[in-house]
């Protein structure tokens, strides 16, 4: 079940203490600067639309567990105290969001992965799927999943973990081959599903041109939509795909902050 916040962050954040610790790092610590400590957090959740909309009673414990994990610090200057994300915070924000992928190397080939995974080992053939999904392969057909990308060496390694040898076969199209009879552009669009995920850029955009737009909400809506792109090398991506635009839009508004 989704919890508030991840129904909040579209499932890019499933705490109050990691949107917290994302809002210290986005904004640095020109936002929090303040007397005292507490006051600190005050800050930032009051320079945020998306923020005020926390309780406060929610948004101070999450301070306190952050505080406690060693994730956030507060640097003393002047008169003022300014909250500071940890190198141990880093790490973990680097574990949540989604990151831009600008170098996207392709060989030219399309690999088919095939697989006969009986039930008695339903657990690994679950496990195959979810590890083809983080790796950037989709769906064709129930046991048929294709890859921009040669998977070869990480099957290997999860064959011969999970003991289910013979039961996967990888193949490719060749550098100017296809699948059937519809053509490799198509293909991609329609498995990688890329026309709703393209909308939900266009809609993305749209809220960009919008002069009272919150930065941090669309923030999040980008990041969102960027956790569930797939990054597909450049030359395999449709002439009328917004990917690239709305990176730039969200690195110029993230710049001005």
């Amino acid at each position: 079940m989704r919890t508030k916040f991840s129904r909040l962050t579209n499932g890019l954040f499933n705490s109050a203490a990691d949107v917290l610790l994302w809002q210290i790092g986005l904004m640095g610590g020109s936002f929090g600067k303040t007397h005292t400590s507490v006051g600190a957090y005050r800050s930032i959740a009051e320079a945020s639309d998306f923020l005020r909309e926390v309780n406060h009673n929610t948004l101070r414990g999450a301070w306190q567990y952050l505080k406690r994990q060693g994730l956030v610090e507060t640097f003393k200057k002047d008169v003022f105290c300014e909250p500071i994300i940890t190198l141990k915070a880093e790490k973990r924000l680097k574990s949540l969001i989604p990151v831009y992928q600008k170098r996207r190397p392709w060989d030219k080939r399309i690999y088919i992965i095939t697989y006969d995974i009986p039930e008695t080992l339903a657990k690994s053939r679950n496990l195959l799927r979810e590890q083809l999904k983080t790796l950037g392969a989709a769906g064709l057909q129930q046991s048929v999943w294709i890859c921009p990308y040669n998977l070869e060496t990480v099957l290997d390694d999860f064959v011969e973990k999970n003991g289910i040898e013979g039961t996967i076969i990888l193949s490719d199209t060749g550098t100017d081959g296809g699948i059937g009879s519809e053509t490799i552009e198509n293909l991609i669009i329609r498995v990688y599903k890329l026309r709703a995920l393209n909308d939900e850029y266009r809609e993305f955009l749209n809220l960009t041109s919008k002069k009272d737009a919150d930065k941090t909400t669309l923030a999040i809506h980008y990041l969102s939509i960027l956790k569930s792109d797939p990054q597909l090398p450049f030359k395999l991506l449709p002439y009328w795909w917004l990917g690239d635009e709305a990176y730039k839009a969200y690195r110029k508004f993230i710049k001005k902050k």
